[in-house]
């Protein structure tokens, strides 16, 4: 987290560098829902998923993102208070992208088709 921020200040590129971690995770949830990974070795899944899960996280410059936008202390509570709203929103959402039933996580298709198309 504080290498991708750090970058950001010094490239002044925040949304390219927020981007980041869904051009992380997109290839490796492509590779997920193509092969079938029942028949692949499972270290090679072990690091499939280990990777999707070391994605760099955008968050810090989200927020710090959102606080220069808002030049009031009276807009950056609210804008503050909007945005954690909104990450624990999505939060609870993809909690429940992979369901339990005919097909359990982690070979849930729906699910791994639903997260790729979300990005």
């Amino acid at each position: 987290m504080l290498a991708i921020t750090y970058a950001g200040e010094i490239f002044s590129e925040l949304g390219l560098l927020a981007l980041a971690a869904q051009l992380w995770s997109l290839p490796m949830l492509i590779y997920m829902n193509v092969v079938d990974i029942t028949k692949v070795n499972k270290w090679i899944v072990y690091a499939v998923i280990s990777l999707i899960v070391a994605h760099p996280s955008a968050h810090p410059i989200q927020v710090a993102w959102n606080s220069r936008n808002s030049y009031t202390v009276r807009s950056r509570t609210v804008s503050a208070a909007l945005y954690n709203m909104f990450v624990q929103a999505g939060g609870i959402i993809s909690s429940n992208i992979y369901r339990t039933g005919k097909n359990l996580p982690p070979y849930c298709k729906r699910g791994g088709r639903a997260n790729i198309h979300a990005r």
